[in-house]
C-alpha cells in the first residue's frame, strides 16, 4: 500500500468513526468507560492531537496540545480535525518520503525518523484507537461503522472509484 493510499484510508476510517459517534450526546461522549483514555471525548481528542502533533513536527512547527474540555461536542472535534486530516494529503504529495525528520518526543527525548515512517505510524496509531472507540461505543449500546481496509476497497469498487 503506497503512502497516499494509506493516508486516504486513515482519512476515510476517521470520518466513519466520527460518523459513528454523531448520535452521541455530551453525557455519552464524556462518560468514564475505563480505557487508556477514560471517555470517548478524551480518546477522540487524543487522536486529533496525534494527527496534529505529527503534522506539525514533520514541518518543524510547534503545536499546542488540545484539551478534551476545550470541546463541548463532537461537532467541535470534527471541525478541528477535518481540515487537519485533509491537509496531510497535500503534505504527503509534496514531501520526500526519505526525508529525515528530527523531533523531540513528549518526554523530551530527541529522535529522528523518516517522513514515511511517521506517516505510517500515524495511520497505525489511528487504527489502534479506532478499535478502542469501537469498544467504547459498544459499551454505550452503539455500533461503530465498519472501518476495515477491505470494506473501504469494496465500497470504492461499488461506487466505481477504483
Amino acid at each position: 500500500m503506497n503512502l497516499t493510499d494509506a493516508w486516504e484510508y486513515h482519512q476515510w476510517a476517521t470520518n466513519r468513526m466520527l460518523e459513528s459517534c454523531e448520535s452521541l450526546g455530551f453525557e455519552e461522549l464524556t462518560k468514564e468507560l475505563g480505557n487508556s483514555f477514560s471517555s470517548l471525548r478524551e480518546t477522540l481528542v487524543h487522536c486529533l492531537f496525534a494527527d496534529g502533533v505529527w503534522f506539525h513536527r514533520v514541518q518543524g512547527l510547534a503545536y499546542t496540545k488540545p484539551k478534551p474540555e476545550d470541546f463541548s461536542s463532537l461537532a467541535e472535534i470534527k471541525a478541528a480535525w477535518t481540515p487537519l486530516i485533509e491537509s496531510w494529503l497535500g503534505l504527503i504529495a509534496q514531501t520526500d518520503l526519505e526525508k529525515i525528520v528530527e523531533y523531540t518526543a513528549l518526554d523530551g527525548q530527541p529522535f529522528k525518523s523518516s517522513f514515511e515512517e511517521i506517516v505510517r505510524h500515524v495511520v497505525n496509531h489511528g487504527s489502534y484507537h479506532r478499535g478502542q472507540v469501537a469498544m467504547m461505543l459498544r459499551l454505550l449500546g452503539h455500533v461503530l461503522i465498519q472501518t476495515d481496509w477491505i470494506v473501504m476497497t469494496r465500497l470504492h469498487r461499488l461506487e466505481g472509484n477504483v
